[in-house]
C-alpha cells in the first residue's frame, strides 16, 4: 500500500512529487500546473496525457493529499480522531451542515456551496440526528410489532380456513354418499319392479304356450279322425260314428248344437284368465296368446321421466 502511495505522489508529466495534486475523471492524478498546461489557451477542456481522455474543469479534484491525510507513513490507516479533519482544508471538523447532512470545517462554512446553509455544533447535531433516528427506529419497532402480530392472525385465519375446508369437503362427501345411497336404492326398486312385470308375463307367456300345444295336439287328432271318416269305404259305420265324431270335434251342421258351442265359448271369455288380459301387465289369453307386457314397461319407463331427475339433479350446486 505504501509502494501504490509512492507512485501515487508522482506526477507523470514532471515525475516529481505532485505539487497541489489534482484526479481526472479518467483516475489520473498529475500537479496542478501540469495539467494546466494541457488545457488549450483559450478553451476550458484539454485530454488526458496518459490515456487522452477528454476532461473539463468541473473533473479537477484533489486525492493524493486525501490518501496521504488517511494514512500513516508505514502505510497504516490513520486513528479516528486524526480522520475528524477536512480532507481539503486539514481544519478539524467542527459544524455540520443541515442542507447537506455532512460535517464540516470553518473554511467549508464560508464557501458558496453552503452559503445561506444552517449550521450544527457538531454535538449538537448529533444529539438532533440521534434524536430523528431514535424516533424512527420508535416507529421501525412499532411496524414490527404490528407486522408480527398480523403475520400470527394471519396464520391463525389460515389454519382455521384450513379447518373449514377439510369439515366443508367431509360434509359435501357425506350428504353426496347419502344421495348416491338414495339414487342407488331406487334404482334397485325400479329394476325389480320391472324384473317383476316381465317374470310374470314370461310365465303368461310359458303358459299359453303349453296351451298352445296342447290344442294342436288336440287338433292333429281331430284331423286325422275326420281324414280316417272320409276314406272309409264302410257307408253305413260312417254314418253310424258321424254324430259322435261332429260332437267331438264340435263341428257340425245342427243350429242348435252350433249355439250350445258358441254360449260355451262366451262362457269361458268370462273366465278369471280372460279379466287378466285388461291389467296393466298386458298379460293373459287372447285367442289362446298371451299378450306381451312391453307397452305396460313403456308406460312404466316413461313415467320414470328421467330428464325430470336429471334437471333436478343439475339443479342441485352452491349458490351465488
Amino acid at each position: 500500500m505504501a509502494s501504490n502511495l509512492a507512485e501515487d505522489l508522482l506526477c507523470p508529466m514532471c515525475l516529481s512529487v505532485l505539487q497541489e495534486p489534482h484526479l481526472l475523471g479518467c483516475g489520473h492524478s498529475f500537479c496542478l500546473l501540469c495539467i494546466k498546461s494541457c488545457v488549450p489557451v483559450g478553451q476550458g477542456a484539454g485530454s488526458c496525457p496518459e490515456c487522452r481522455r477528454p476532461f473539463g474543469p468541473q473533473e479537477l479534484a484533489s486525492n493524493v493529499a486525501q490518501k496521504a491525510h488517511r494514512l500513516e507513513p508505514d502505510g497504516e490507516p490513520l486513528p479516528a480522531a486524526a480522520r475528524d479533519f477536512c480532507e481539503e482544508h486539514e481544519e478539524p471538523l467542527e459544524l455540520f451542515c443541515r442542507q447537506h447532512g455532512v460535517p464540516i470545517c470553518v473554511i467549508c462554512r464560508d464557501l458558496p456551496r453552503h452559503r445561506d446553509h444552517e449550521f450544527l455544533p457538531i454535538k449538537n447535531a448529533v444529539k438532533d440526528t440521534q434524536w430523528k433516528l431514535e424516533t424512527i427506529l420508535r416507529e421501525l419497532e412499532n411496524f414490527l410489532k404490528t407486522a408480527g402480530e398480523a403475520e400470527s392472525l394471519q396464520l391463525e385465519e389460515m389454519s382455521e380456513m384450513e379447518n373449514c375446508t377439510k369439515d366443508t369437503l367431509s360434509h359435501i362427501s357425506r350428504e353426496f354418499e347419502a344421495l348416491h345411497q338414495i339414487l342407488h336404492e331406487k334404482e334397485e326398486r325400479c329394476k325389480n319392479r320391472v324384473q317383476k312385470i316381465s317374470k310374470k308375463n314370461l310365465k303368461d307367456m310359458q303358459d299359453a304356450v303349453i296351451h298352445l300345444k296342447d290344442e294342436a295336439s288336440s287338433y292333429t287328432k281331430m284331423i286325422a279322425r275326420i281324414k280316417a271318416a272320409l276314406e272309409t269305404t264302410d257307408h253305413v259305420a260312417f254314418l253310424k260314428g258321424f254324430k259322435q265324431l261332429m260332437y267331438e270335434t264340435a263341428v257340425g251342421e245342427d243350429e242348435g248344437d252350433s249355439g250350445e258351442e258358441e254360449a260355451g265359448l262366451e262362457e269361458e271369455c268370462d273366465s278369471d284368465e280372460c279379466e287378466n288380459n285388461g291389467t296393466e301387465d298386458n298379460s293373459g289369453l287372447s285367442g289362446g296368446i298371451a299378450m306381451s307386457a312391453a307397452v305396460a314397461l313403456e308406460k312404466f319407463e316413461a313415467s320414470l321421466d328421467f330428464d325430470v331427475w336429471k334437471k333436478i339433479l343439475q339443479s342441485i350446486g352452491p349458490r351465488d
